[in-house]
């Protein structure tokens, strides 16, 4: 027992003398050897210690990790360590670490209205919030194609901070069949009827835009020579440019033109037709349908001003049409004169001896115009405020008003279609397809209205007609107005329609008031509006949001006409067309009746065009104060009335939610104040102002207007945690509010729902906090449309 006792000692002895023979490290250690120390230390814990022999190597410990980041080394000091190198004194290596998204790229999420474009790992932001798109427009260059053509599309959105995505697709009516590419918005056709392209928004916004284009079998060429149903009408410039628009069944027609001294056009210029299209009934009963024909429209342009022209339509064979006359405007801003009537309603009856269909008698308006002419002389075109023709879609009717209308041949006519244009059989609507093709309107109005709306320069006076008779295309209408009215120069503005907007927004006529047109209108401090309809005279002067105005620098002055036909005449009704005279700012209208009599006369002076006071900048902007009518959810901002000839423009954009987009314009020193509504209690706003200076320069102001509740919002920290209390905002955003969004110092890091079972959210715990640090506490409410409805911060600092 003792020799097993001893051989077991002596073992253990020799196995703890091998033992301190080998280093720490695997190798063999000899007597003074150095040990040094290596350790590994993560966010300020040693991992692991390591002993290591003088001159030997260290061997890495195991790499750590951290959620949020990727390991990637070990460090001494600002340098990785080199795991080659041999130990010769102690060292503190630290692991360092980088975001996944230094590792791998940011993992973004796209900005919204409420939130610019934002990493999902690490909460970093980028560029701005995202500006919603206020318009989308789509630009062709023509509507009418014939089959087989093809025609580019291009789109705009504003603002263009907002995306410019768009979704294309267009839809085909009246066995149309045709393709729109969506790479390169070619649009190919090959059979005709008429589609529509669309284009929407992406961004939210749900904004859409369309424009009708028409795909027509190619012009017809019979042996039939022949120019009919003729109009003269002005261009983008009645100083210079005409248009002439005609029914033939040929291709070979030619327009000669020459001064009106010419009589025998020995020096006339002969031109070919600008466009043409096919035109026969659509698939629309009609009482008669119209023989297919091309509609043929001659634009000419660089004319003289001021000056009498003469043109006559080769037919095809060297036999001509009857001569037109037309005379261009003057461009010096001296008087202007012109005759406008409405509701004439050229019908017709059967007439049993002839067999023919003949004029109900609607050509009295002629009568009118010619007793206007005598006392009026200097009259330069004649306009017609729609419903000259009884029913669009009745041939006999456009027949009766071009063999009686011989004011046709002496004067441009600049017209707008009335509800009955668009009627085709009884009283069921159509399109305007009868009133463009045998109107004159020049192609210049917008991309859902061409030759149905449209504008000309005439002297200082731009003058527009604004076809408001179909819902359909209005947003896109609106908008092209707006273009022309921010673009187009002239001193002077009127705009003609059909139905009349002003009336009261209740009751039987409710559906004649367009709160958007009249913004407009008043907007650009329009001087005149124009329009029918109801046949009877009505005026309505210094008319300003749905009020005379006592401010004699803001109001549109609008007139509804009455009828000039026999259509509602009686002995004590007579028939009236009206005189406008335009000069040097004061405006005349004359109503005479077919007895050439004088029925009544209106004036009014411009408001436009007032003496500018000079005015610094700075003491403009200091100008700038702002209201809010908590009750009424209405927020004004006030200025100087010196931004008039000293400012151009000033636009106002609210950031958080992105909804308001406006921009005003100074037309008059009255305009001196802007006023939002909508804007809601319990929401914060943030307002950038960019004022651009008449000399091209910008400044930008900002604006808050905190009218979301201030809740109570208080931390209190530990080391590494603190307990948040917080308020519910009002009861009546319980239905509103669907969570809050917790960022500290910037970075999202938590959710709260605003109601737990019916019962409103109070305390939060924050873990994970670093010790003895400040941090920035913001809380962001949001809505179920995720909308920012109010944010709320506060400051705290935890304990070491």
């Amino acid at each position: 027992m003792k020799k097993i006792k001893r051989f077991i000692f002596l073992s253990l002895c020799s196995i703890l003398l091998l033992s301190s023979m080998l280093c720490i490290s695997g190798c063999k250690k000899k007597k003074n050897d150095i040990i040094y120390r290596i350790s590994f230390i993560v966010d300020g814990q040693v991992q692991e210690t390591k002993q290591v022999i003088e001159n030997e190597y260290v061997v890495a410990s195991s790499s750590p990790s951290k959620e949020g980041y990727e390991f990637v080394g070990w460090y001494d000091g600002e340098n990785e360590f080199d795991f080659s190198t041999k130990i010769t004194k102690d060292y503190n290596l630290v692991a360092k670490f980088i975001t996944i998204c230094e590792a791998k790229g940011h993992d973004w999420i796209e900005a919204t209205p409420d939130r610019p474009k934002t990493c999902s790992r690490c909460g970093i932001t980028e560029g701005d919030v995202l500006h919603l798109a206020t318009k989308i427009e789509i630009s062709v260059p023509r509507t009418t194609l014939t089959v087989g053509e093809t025609l580019q599309v291009s789109g705009k959105i504003t603002p263009a901070e907002a995306s410019q995505k768009i979704n294309w697709h267009i839809k085909c009516y009246d066995g149309a069949v045709a393709n729109l590419d969506t790479e390169t918005l070619i649009l190919s056709t090959s059979k005709e009827g008429s589609l529509y392209i669309y284009a929407t928004t992406t961004d939210g916004s749900y904004l859409e835009s369309f424009v009708e284009i028409v795909i027509t079998k190619p012009l017809i060429n019979e042996k039939i020579y022949d120019a009919f149903n003729i109009m003269t009408g002005f261009g983008d410039n009645a100083a210079t440019d005409i248009e002439i628009n005609y029914h033939t069944h040929n291709t070979l027609t030619t327009i000669e033109y020459t001064l009106a001294s010419d009589v025998e056009f020995k020096n006339a210029t002969v031109v070919s037709p600008t466009t043409g299209y096919y035109f026969a009934s659509g698939p629309e009963k009609v009482l008669v349908d119209f023989t297919p024909r091309n509609v043929m429209r001659a634009s000419i342009k660089g004319l003289k001003p001021n000056t009498d022209y003469i043109y006559r339509i080769n037919k095809g064979n060297d036999t001509y049409s009857e001569v037109y006359h037309v005379k261009t405007a003057k461009n010096d801003g001296s008087k202007s004169t012109f005759y406008v009537a409405s509701d004439i309603h050229y019908w017709t009856k059967y007439d049993e001896s002839t067999g023919k269909h003949v004029s109900h008698g609607s050509e009295i308006s002629e009568k009118i115009f010619q007793n206007a002419l005598n006392m009026f002389p200097e009259i330069g075109f004649f306009a017609t405020a729609g419903d000259i023709i009884d029913q669009g879609g009745n041939l006999y009717a456009w027949e009766a008003f071009f063999e009686k209308s011989e004011s046709l041949k002496q004067f441009a006519r600049i017209s707008v279609a009335g509800n009955h244009e668009y009627y085709y059989y009884d009283i069921s609507q159509t399109d305007y397809k009868y009133q463009k093709a045998h109107t004159a309107t020049p192609y210049n109005g917008p991309s859902t209205h061409i030759g149905a709306s449209g504008y000309t320069v005439y002297n200082d006076i731009l003058f527009i007609t604004f076809d408001n008779e179909r819902a359909i295309g209005k947003d896109v209408q609106y908008a092209w107005l707006e273009h022309v009215l921010q673009t187009v120069e002239a001193k002077y503005t009127i705009v003609m329609m059909h139905s009349p907007i002003y009336y009261p927004a209740t009751g039987q006529n409710a559906k004649d008031h367009d709160d958007t047109l009249m913004g407009i209108f008043e907007k650009y401090c329009v001087d005149l509006a124009i329009a029918g309809h109801y046949h009877g005279d009505n005026w309505c002067p210094n008319f300003y949001e749905n009020a005379t105005s006592s401010d004699t620098g803001i109001g549109v002055n609008y007139i509804t006409l009455s009828f000039g036909g026999v259509k509602s005449a009686s002995e004590t009704n007579r028939p009236t067309g009206y005189v406008f005279e335009v000069d040097n700012g004061h405006f005349k209208i004359t109503r005479i009746n077919d007895l050439g009599q004088v029925v009544s006369t209106r004036e009014f002076d411009t408001k436009k065009h007032k003496e500018v006071v000079k005015e610094t900048k700075e003491n403009l902007i200091n100008s700038i104060t702002d209201t809010y009518d908590v009750d009424k959810s209405i927020y004004t901002l006030n200025f100087s009335n010196r931004f008039y000839g000293n400012v151009k423009e000033m636009n106002i954009v609210e950031t958080i939610r992105g909804k308001i987009n406006k921009t005003i314009y100074f037309p008059t020193p009255s305009y001196n104040k802007l006023v939002l509504k909508d804007v809601w209690n319990y929401y914060d706003y943030h307002f950038v102002i960019t004022i651009t200076f008449e000399d091209g320069t910008t400044q930008v102001i900002e604006k808050d207007l905190k009218a979301g509740p201030n809740i109570y919002l208080s931390a209190y920290p530990t080391s590494d945690s603190a307990g948040i209390e917080f308020d519910k905002a009002d009861d009546s955003m319980d239905q509103v509010i669907k969570e809050y969004i917790v960022y500290l110092n910037g970075k999202e890091v938590a959710r709260i729902p605003y109601l737990v079972d019916g019962e409103a959210s109070s305390y939060y715990e924050l873990t994970g906090l670093t010790s003895n640090t400040e941090y920035t506490l913001k809380f962001v409410a949001k809505s179920y449309h995720n909308e920012t409805v109010f944010t709320t911060e506060t400051t705290f600092k935890t304990t070491e």
